[in-house]
């Protein structure tokens, strides 16, 4: 009985099962037992490149990539180049042999992100993270002109005014709206423990004792006519806007500032960086989890 012939497979580059413009359009001039295409695929993708593993063979795997936008157009032989320089017989210092679960893993269970959460179909991760470096939001153009004066921090705005000029805040305040033409000025008070915050107004609630010691004014918020008209602001909303500016720099003094990342799982299931964005303040963040998420997203950290 004669033996069935068998259908050679061609590993030559390919766009993806013969589909031209597929969004993988280059294949690996090899093919891979399944443990090692899937170990390869996780190796370029933490080298920049997009890469997925489909089978072609009985037992035989084909790693196919398409480019990333944010690095050098890949070809063949950069893609064969970088896999022929990997030492299988070294997995432990250059793939890390793991499942695809416990690749996952490490996004599911970062300890440096804050909260974490995940779609409900579970194809989607948000992890949030603080923002180690954000924006001064003093360096924005603000309706309100933030003057600050303290020994031991460069508070608000930069003026050319010093507090060696004023015989107290009254003074300081009567300067403002006589000679600055400050309109809607409320004073600032900053509290000094364990980290600093600021509000308008004095604090209240403290500890015995913090008020005294670890609170005072510091400066005063204002605008002006020139501002309001230059911003567009109606005289209705600016308590508003400087109250909501001024909790924006508390925010920042805080450290209540984060970034997200958002993952995806693509067709191995392995979870993929798709977005990244910083400088959020306060809570404005969970809108986004829910923007990226949809509903019924879950918390997992």
């Amino acid at each position: 009985m004669a033996k069935k012939k068998q259908k050679r497979i061609s590993t030559r580059p390919r766009h993806l099962d013969g589909i031209e413009n597929d969004e993988y359009p280059l294949a690996s001039n090899q093919l891979f037992p399944k443990k090692d295409a899937i170990l390869y695929a996780i190796m370029l993708r933490r080298n920049g490149y997009n890469a997925r593993v489909i089978k072609r063979a009985t037992n035989r795997f084909m790693i196919y990539i398409k480019n990333n936008p944010n690095k050098e157009p890949a070809t063949m032989k950069s893609v064969d180049t970088f896999i022929n320089k990997i030492n299988m017989e070294d997995t432990g210092n250059t793939i890390p042999t793991r499942s695809i679960e416990n690749e996952n893993s490490e996004i599911l269970n970062d300890k440096s992100a804050v909260d974490i959460y995940q779609s409900k179909d579970g194809k989607k991760i948000f992890q949030i993270f603080p923002d180690e470096d954000p924006r001064n939001p003093r360096e924005d153009d603000n309706l309100g002109i933030m003057v600050c004066f303290h020994r031991g921090y460069d508070l608000g705005d930069k003026t050319n005014l010093s507090s060696d000029s004023f015989d107290g805040w009254d003074e300081l305040q009567k300067y403002l709206v006589k000679e600055m033409g400050a309109k809607y000025i409320a004073p600032l008070y900053l509290y000094d423990h364990s980290g600093l915050r600021m509000k308008i107004g004095e604090f209240s609630g403290l500890p015995q004792g913090h008020k005294e010691f670890d609170s005072g004014q510091v400066g005063f918020i204002y605008t002006t006519n020139e501002k309001m008209k230059e911003m567009g602001t109606p005289a209705g909303r600016v308590k508003a806007v400087l109250e909501g500016e001024v909790k924006e720099y508390d925010d920042y003094l805080s450290g209540n500032v984060y970034g997200f990342k958002v993952f995806e799982k693509d067709a191995n299931g392995i979870l993929v960086e798709k977005d990244s964005t910083w400088g959020y303040f306060g809570d404005d963040i969970k809108n986004e989890a829910k923007a990226y998420l949809g509903e019924g997203y879950k918390t997992i950290k």
